[in-house]
């Protein structure tokens, strides 16, 4: 049955027209023509990953629904409340690209759901992560945006944009990669780990109790206030700070050139 189904697959996806707002269900396996959204909701775990010759979407229908919408819209959420609430684990859905998601440039995360992702090679992306759950991007991408709003794990490598936009109210986020412009905002009780993003240009902000690492090569602005804690790792060339009391701005790099130059006379 699962063999009949896959050559089903692959003899008809490409002529597959799904209705706006369509249900897809009854099957394990759905192909799908466009993902440029996606949206997961509810207590749901999802895998990407970009090693299918099929843009396809596996998932049981008796615990998820995956709907379709007008624009390349997929959402995934719990097929049933009642019934749902009584699993002990979540259920996994996992979303295969035959192009590497190069053409998903939205991607929101819900309530109590998980995602992990590999591979994931998207021209132009924004995350937003709205879920107490854990969230991790691999690829080489060109995220611009990236908000988190809840008590989170996030973690995306490799970045590579001109700009990234990023906004964290609260949880534990890691960033690597590069980007010309980063424009950076901690608030509340937010960890944010961008020491392995090399910027050209930072302008960063922390306020109340978040706690920021930051690599700037060229250019850097930071303000702080509250508790905050601003962590520079690298010496920029044009660097402008604000910063209100009892908040700090912790040049690393300073101590670091201390050593060497102490090392350096040692060797003398």
């Amino acid at each position: 049955m699962l063999v009949r189904l896959i050559v089903s697959l692959l003899c008809f996806s490409s002529s597959l027209l799904w209705s706006n707002d369509m249900l897809l269900s009854d099957e394990s396996f759905m192909p799908y023509d466009d993902m440029r959204q996606l949206i997961v909701r509810g207590d749901v775990n999802v895998i990407m990953g970009g090693d299918s010759h099929l843009n396809v979407i596996e998932f049981d229908s008796d615990v998820v629904k995956v709907s379709q919408l007008p624009g390349g819209v997929i959402e995934l959420s719990p097929a049933s409340a009642s019934r749902f609430n009584s699993l002990i684990v979540a259920p996994t859905v996992v979303v295969r690209s035959n192009n590497r998601f190069r053409d998903l440039y939205q991607l929101t995360i819900r309530d109590s759901s998980s995602l992990v992702a590999k591979e994931l090679e998207s021209s132009s992306l924004s995350v937003e992560v709205k879920s107490n759950g854990s969230v991790m991007i691999e690829g080489v991408m060109n995220l611009n945006y990236l908000q988190v709003t809840e008590s989170s794990d996030v973690e995306i490598y490799w970045v590579d944009s001109h700009s990234l936009d990023v906004s964290v109210e609260q949880g534990n986020v890691v960033l690597a990669g590069r980007t010309d412009f980063l424009t950076l905002k901690g608030m509340a009780s937010a960890e944010i780990d961008a020491s392995g993003l090399i910027s050209k240009r930072s302008w960063v902000s922390g306020v109340e109790n978040a706690n920021i690492s930051i690599f700037p090569t060229d250019e850097l602005f930071a303000y702080t206030r509250g508790s905050s804690i601003v962590d520079v790792k690298q010496k920029p060339k044009t660097y402008a700070a604000l910063n209100q009391a009892p908040s700090t701005i912790v040049l690393n790099y300073v101590e670091m050139e201390q050593r060497a130059s102490a090392a350096a006379r040692l060797d003398r």
